[in-house]
């Protein structure tokens, strides 16, 4: 079951409708009643099924546990949910799958979990049915399970964007969509994926000023009041941060978003340690967005991302779609 939007205890007056595939016996002088025969709750009973009675609208009263009823605002929802395709390996139809964070942009530390980013493009048939796949999926699992690139030890998160949300945000210059499409390290890539990072500078635009720097300065701020809290600022975020910001004016000095900044490894490895302090590292944050600003001034990149290259390129990942279960 996916998840019933449902509250826990239902209140006296809750309209309630039987669940699919409830049958319930009535007595002499009242019909059977059937899945989506509409009752009001009138009392709560305290059994281990959390049982209610219930009065119908033609005055049948019974006592039905919790499992066999849906509240009737929710209906739509909990019978699609009930209905949808079970079990269904969303992970088995990813176009691209990417390594992301310090492993990826060769600042490794002993110890460091994985971080992986993915892209999937669901079957025809489930798009177009009412059960709609879901937008975001995240997983943990052990690092090892993905070789070559587990380390054996630790964690593996994954998130996996269904196409469309993935090149939505991707238009809209979200940093951590944009930087699966420049990740220097592909895990899994078939045409589909392949054709995305074909056209990836189609989503490049003056829009990440705004989201790049936008994100990374909201967090130093916060991490700035934290530390008069007397918290200390995560220096693994920080040089996230900073990565962002350096990463962010390469794409508008040359077109293209660069992750791994070697020219500033060792300045990038020395806030990771703690060698550079907070007050620097925000100091340096401050320069870099400053230095950010003065490159829009010549930069080469569009006001607006290509959404017609984009577009297109959609309409043809899903056009792929629809052959797979044409072939079936």
């Amino acid at each position: 079951m996916n998840g019933m939007r449902e509250v826990a205890r239902l209140l006296p007056g809750t309209q309630v409708v039987l669940r699919s595939g409830v049958r319930i016996p009535v007595e002499s002088g009242y019909p059977r009643r059937k899945p989506g025969y509409i009752g009001e709750v009138t009392q709560l009973i305290d059994d281990v099924d959390e049982s209610y009675v219930i009065r119908f609208s033609d005055g049948f009263v019974a006592t039905l546990p919790r499992r066999a009823l849906v509240v009737r605002r929710t209906l739509m929802t909990a019978e699609l949910d009930m209905l949808a395709p079970e079990q269904v390996d969303w992970h088995a139809y990813v176009m691209l799958r990417v390594l992301v964070g310090p492993k990826a942009y060769g600042l490794d530390e002993q110890g460091t979990d994985d971080a992986i980013r993915s892209i999937y493009l669901p079957p025809a048939d489930l798009h177009w049915s009412l059960y709609k796949p879901p937008e975001q999926i995240e997983t943990q699992r052990p690092s090892g399970s993905l070789p070559p690139f587990g380390n054996g030890a630790g964690m593996t998160e994954e998130i996996c964007w269904e196409i469309e949300k993935f090149v939505r945000q991707g238009l809209a210059a979200y940093p951590s969509v944009l930087e699966v499409m420049w990740s220097p390290v592909i895990i899994q890539a078939n045409e589909v994926g392949r054709a995305l990072l074909d056209i990836r500078e189609a989503f490049l635009s003056k829009q990440i000023y705004g989201t790049f720097t936008g994100y990374a300065m909201s967090q130093f701020r916060k991490m700035g009041r934290a530390r008069e809290r007397g918290e200390d600022p995560r220096a693994r975020h920080a040089t996230q941060l900073i990565r962002l910001l350096l990463a962010g004016i390469s794409a508008a000095r040359t077109g293209d978003l660069h992750l791994l900044a070697h020219e500033h490894q060792t300045e990038l490895l020395a806030i990771r340690s703690g060698r550079m302090s907070f007050d620097e590292t925000y100091a340096w944050a401050i320069t870099l967005q400053r230095q950010f600003e003065a490159a829009l001034v010549s930069t080469a990149l569009p006001d607006l991302p290509d959404y017609e290259t984009v577009n297109a390129f959609l309409v043809r990942a899903r056009s792929a779609a629809v052959i797979q279960v044409a072939a079936r």
